[in-house]
């Protein structure tokens, strides 16, 4: 095959069983040109994500992430070929750098590779584009020193080498692939985070991993249940610091992978990896004053209370409302709102776990009550997407009403170890998350 749609074929790169890999040429720019096998469309090939993944893929656009060039379908012979184009990258993949260099990289270059993996992250994930498959094959290090992501996203789709074909399987490569994944749970960058955590074992351990086993079936048990063997293990120079790092990013919930991208990227750039010959005594860090506030709990009828104390000159930081008060009491609300007050919303979420919740008053018409007629429990919110949901609806049910502070639902707990602790502290994060990507003013 020497021409394709619009582009010069130059050679082939690369094939896997449902598709090829050329170098090819258009108007003097050299590409990656990914052309997906017929028999792939005829096995599920869903057009409209590819579509969907087009107009991302043209989004994320980065430093540290292959540029994309086009996509689309075009006619070769008789059939009807999907592809997609990246720029031509010239250098080696990580694996084989890492190879090249023994198994062993210094501690300059690691800093500088895995700190641009992260800001490659970055830019796919504000995208809200998954990766699924970060792994050294997937990096690529090219000859000026830059680190740019590879086979993500629409690629991915495209790139049948790596993929189980059949739907419903699990994406990635096994040694790398979240837990949660495997769980068949919904699924954010938290997940990338975690296969970034194996990568980072992998270059500090001479190629080891955190988890191994000797077939699939067992390594995905083992993923899901069992934690990872510290990378000290392999390495015992390597500092107390940066082994917790990589063991947060293992963490099998995604919750327990506290980074975001800049707190990764920081820690990465000045944790020592290996312990220091002659260690410092670090400084004790100064201690940060958060700004406390007094909020009274109001009921509807202590309207008259507040509005008397405001225009005698008192000053309120804030009161704190019933979420199943409105809006059957929205008056009493808007009142105390146009006294330029602050105030935020207790989501009652906790009587949701007793039997008498319903004869609470408004509190069954709450948005966020998932069963009217039956309590909550722990079990309702096993999934990371009824989390999610969950989270959502009791956040956007304070937004509605102008809450100045938005609460993350929470429960009461017995003792340390009930499930609605673990829980909750889900929540919070998830509900942060929301905020952050529904562009919400207020904290959490």
């Amino acid at each position: 095959m020497k021409q394709f749609a619009d582009f010069r074929i130059i050679t082939l790169l690369g094939q896997g069983q449902f598709g090829e890999t050329y170098e090819a040429e258009r108007t003097g720019e050299r590409v990656a040109l990914k052309i997906i096998k017929e028999e792939a469309i005829q096995r599920g090939f869903d057009v409209k994500r590819f579509q969907r993944e087009v107009r991302a893929l043209q989004k994320a656009v980065g430093p540290n992430v292959v540029r994309f060039i086009d996509a689309g379908a075009a006619p070769l012979g008789k059939e009807t070929r999907y592809f997609v184009a990246m720029e031509y990258l010239d250098g080696q993949d990580l694996a084989h750098v890492f190879e090249t260099k023994g198994g062993v990289l210094d501690e300059p270059d690691l800093r500088r590779i895995v700190s641009q993996i992260t800001y490659g992250l970055q830019t796919i994930h504000n995208q809200n584009i998954v990766h699924r498959d970060l792994k050294p094959a997937n990096i690529f290090v090219c000859t000026d020193g830059t680190v740019k992501l590879l086979d993500f996203g629409l690629v991915k789709m495209l790139d049948y080498t790596t993929l189980t074909s059949l739907p419903g399987q699990p994406i990635g490569t096994p040694l790398y692939i979240a837990p949660e994944i495997l769980r068949g749970d919904g699924i954010d960058y938290r997940a990338d985070f975690y296969s970034l955590g194996v990568l980072l074992y992998f270059l500090v351990t001479k190629g080891n991993y955190p988890i191994t086993a000797r077939t699939p079936i067992e390594l995905y048990t083992r993923v899901v249940n069992e934690p990872p063997a510290s990378p000290a293990k392999h390495n015992d120079k390597l500092s107390p610091e940066f082994v917790n790092i990589i063991l947060t990013l293992l963490a099998k919930q995604p919750f327990e992978r506290t980074f975001n991208h800049q707190e990764l990227i920081d820690a990465i750039l000045t944790t020592p990896v290996v312990i220091p010959l002659h260690s410092p005594a670090f400084a004790k860090p100064a201690r940060k004053e958060y700004k406390k506030a007094c909020y009274f709990r109001l009921l509807h009828n202590e309207k008259s209370d507040v509005e008397a104390f405001i225009k005698t000159g008192g000053v309120m930081d804030g009161f704190v409302y019933p979420a199943n008060f409105v809006p059957r009491y929205r008056k009493s609300l808007e009142a105390l709102r146009n006294l330029g007050v602050r105030y935020l919303f207790d989501p009652v979420t906790y009587r949701l776990a007793y039997s008498s919740f319903a004869l609470t008053q408004g509190l069954v018409k709450l948005p966020y009550v998932l069963d009217k007629n039956n309590v909550m429990t722990p079990d309702d919110l096993r999934t990371l997407a009824a989390l999610q949901q969950y989270g959502q609806k009791v956040i956007d049910w304070q937004v509605k009403w102008g809450c100045s502070i938005l609460v993350a639902p929470f429960h009461f707990c017995r003792d340390l170890g009930s499930p609605w602790l673990a829980i909750d502290i889900k929540l919070i994060e998830e509900c942060r998350i929301y905020a952050k990507q529904k562009g919400f003013s207020q904290p959490v």
